[in-house]
């Protein structure tokens, strides 16, 4: 009968024992040496309590992580988020739809719970008060509230990752002018104290925000331009006037005669084109209530008294209005993109990268 085979300790002097375990940084199957100056049996008896031990740390973060709620994660996504990005896109978009909706909706629910029907049912949920590009909106912050789960090892799997929006989601409707009604509106303009940020909107096609930051010096009289490099913003601090969304909204817009006659008719002296009563700029809730809206209702109500029917349309469907105009008249969607700053038609503009203020004027005829 052969002799049990003696046990040796290394070239250390240690007894040595190699067993796979799970690395607590990487969650990945590791090999571990455990080590011992007596024996291997003694070495096994180290492995054998450091599963235990290992054990105990496992459920400990287990128990730890199954107190984490939504809330807590979304709360320090947004804080994070903070600082990357424009203050105002913070505050209106990411603070506004975590803390109204997101977290409201979720609320202290344990994350680890979450799954991928509960993301459904807040797409359903709020499926008749949003369109399906908002919604999309607040399907990529909920990406980004369970990805960080996901990084941090609170949770598994992301459930938002096979989540989608419907096709047959509603779209917002915009109404818009056709060019007989336009002209109609912009006739309308030239006469009212209250014309010009319309004729602006509408012959245009600018924003609200980029239209109520426009000051003088943006106003180039003798080559009939207007600059426009910012954009106002309203926050629950009050305006903020700050670079446009994106670096194509920065931009040259040429004008016709008849814009720069209503300018200088309009030119009192103030910083601002559309000014408060003290010559600053306009809270773009003020602007609406005491000057677009009171024009629209002259407006609607002038030319119903002559059987014409011009319906009342917000600021945004003005823009949409000009652009759905040019293009139907069949303008060079490079200008239309250009003279609106338009994101994505970037690759027209890389074709077409002349930036020319007399080749823009000439494509739009003004």
């Amino acid at each position: 009968m052969a002799r049990p085979k003696k046990e040796r300790p290394n070239s250390r002097g240690l007894y040595e024992v190699k067993k796979p375990v799970i690395d607590p940084d990487t969650g990945k199957k590791i090999y571990k040496s455990f080590t011992s100056t007596i024996s291997k049996a003694e070495a096994q008896k180290k492995y054998e309590e450091y599963k235990v031990k290992q054990a105990v740390k496992y459920q400990q973060i287990v128990e730890e992580y199954e107190t984490i709620t939504f809330k807590t994660v979304a709360e320090n996504v947004l804080e994070l988020k903070k600082g990357t990005i424009k203050d105002n896109t913070w505050k209106l978009k990411w603070k506004n739809i975590f803390e109204n909706y997101l977290i409201p909706h979720f609320g202290n629910k344990q994350i680890r719970h979450i799954r991928k029907n509960d993301i459904e049912l807040y797409i359903k949920a709020h499926s008749d008060k949003f369109t399906r590009s908002t919604l999309q909106v607040h399907l990529q912050d909920l990406n980004a509230i369970f990805r960080s789960a996901v990084e941090n090892g609170i949770i598994n799997r992301n459930p938002c990752e096979f989540v989608k929006i419907r096709e047959g989601q509603k779209s917002a409707e915009k109404s818009v002018y056709t060019a007989e009604q336009a002209a109609y509106v912009l006739e309308y303009c030239n006469g009212h104290p209250y014309g010009l940020a319309p004729h602006l909107l509408l012959q245009y096609g600018m924003s609200r925000s980029e239209m109520l930051a426009l000051t003088w010096d943006d106003i180039d009289y003798e080559n009939r331009i207007i600059k426009i490099d910012k954009g106002l913003t309203e926050t629950g601090q009050g305006i903020v006037v700050d670079d446009p969304k994106n670096k194509f909204r920065k931009r040259l817009v040429p004008i016709s005669e008849q814009t720069v006659k209503l300018l200088k008719e309009k030119d009192t002296g103030t910083e601002y084109v559309i000014a408060n009563v003290n010559g600053g700029n306009m809270q773009p809730s003020n602007w609406y209530k005491r000057q677009y809206k009171p024009f629209m209702d002259d407006m609607h109500d002038y030319y119903m008294k002559q059987g014409i029917d011009i319906p009342v349309l917000n600021p945004h469907e003005l823009r949409h209005t000009r652009a759905s105009i040019w293009v139907n008249e069949g303008k060079n969607l490079y200008a239309i993109a250009e003279i609106m700053g338009w994101a994505d038609l970037d690759m027209l503009r890389k074709r077409y990268a002349h930036g020319d203020i007399t080749e823009l004027r000439n494509l739009m005829n003004l």
